[in-house]
């Protein structure tokens, strides 16, 4: 991965050496690519909406959008700040996890180190609140508030039926409302061998988050019924820290042998003799990550 993946990495070059089976389809276009093209190539890929549509060197959920139709796709791309734009089908399956996965270069020692599920925020109805009156009792959903307003305006003042869950926000990342829960209970050495046959086919790859979308827990440690969304490299951090039930002294233990990690890994390479990037490239790829 660029820069090992700390930034300005493209998601699309790394998945490139995943597996087909365990990918949704997906494309790479520029927000400058026609929107008839765009369409060819989705026909070619037998990719239908709804559409994830993601910068392929974004982070933290910015200007990830699902695509219901085409017209929302043209309008994507007239506002996103990125180029180079990601396009996968939007995967259906109920759960999502995220799994940091690490093994050294020099003894090849494995291990997950954390699991975390995610919770998406989502109103359930009680056949007498309306959707608005609902979504306000949530206080995930507070600081996108005007956002949700917009987007779910033709529900807004509706009431919403008893017992019926309407998911508010699609995307998995913490900053769109999305709950981390701790899952480091599924850690298991038949968890451990399925990330592995993923990311065997990596070069290089030594240390990341793979986010996954299964369709249950039974199947994943199977290795079955499951998604790659997304492979993070060294910018990855234990997410079930973000579980509010995480004591943060314990988060900034999990954190810190985290680095140490990192460290370990990167003087075994260095032993092997890889070659590390020097300060200059750094400097100019961090100046480019802050501006977004």
């Amino acid at each position: 991965m660029k820069l090992t993946g700390a930034i300005e990495s493209s998601k699309y070059s790394y998945l490139q050496y995943v597996p087909e089976q365990y990918l949704p389809k997906k494309i790479l276009i520029t927000k400058h690519t026609p929107i008839d093209k765009i369409k060819g190539m989705l026909e070619n890929h037998c990719m239908e909406y709804p559409l994830i549509a993601k910068p392929d060197t974004g982070l933290r959920g910015l200007e990830i959008d699902v695509i219901t139709q085409q017209n929302e796709l043209s309008d994507y791309l007239k506002r996103v700040s990125r180029t180079d734009i990601l396009i996968q089908e939007f995967i259906e399956y109920p759960l999502e996890f995220g799994i940091l996965y690490s093994k050294t270069p020099l003894n090849n020692q494995k291990k997950i180190s954390s699991v975390t599920l995610k919770k998406f925020l989502n109103v359930t109805g009680d056949g007498v609140s309306s959707f608005k009156s609902l979504l306000s009792k949530k206080s995930r959903a507070k600081k996108h508030f005007d956002f949700f307003k917009i987007k779910y305006q033709s529900i807004w003042e509706s009431v919403v039926e008893k017992g019926k869950t309407i998911r508010v926000e699609a995307i998995g990342n913490h900053n769109r409302g999305t709950e981390f829960v701790n899952a480091n209970m599924l850690i298991t050495p038949e968890l451990v061998a399925v990330v592995d046959e993923i990311v065997k086919h990596i070069p290089g790859f030594y240390y990341g988050r793979i986010d996954i979308k299964a369709q249950s827990i039974q199947k994943l440690m199977k290795g079955k019924g499951i998604r790659i969304l997304e492979i993070n490299g060294v910018n990855s951090e234990p997410t079930h820290i973000y579980d509010s039930n995480t004591p943060i002294t314990s988060a900034y233990k999990d954190v810190f042998t985290h680095m140490n990690t990192i460290y370990k890994i990167s003087e075994q390479n260095k032993i092997q003799g890889e070659k590390r990037d020097s300060l200059k490239t750094l400097l100019k790829e961090t100046h480019k990550h802050f501006s977004y």
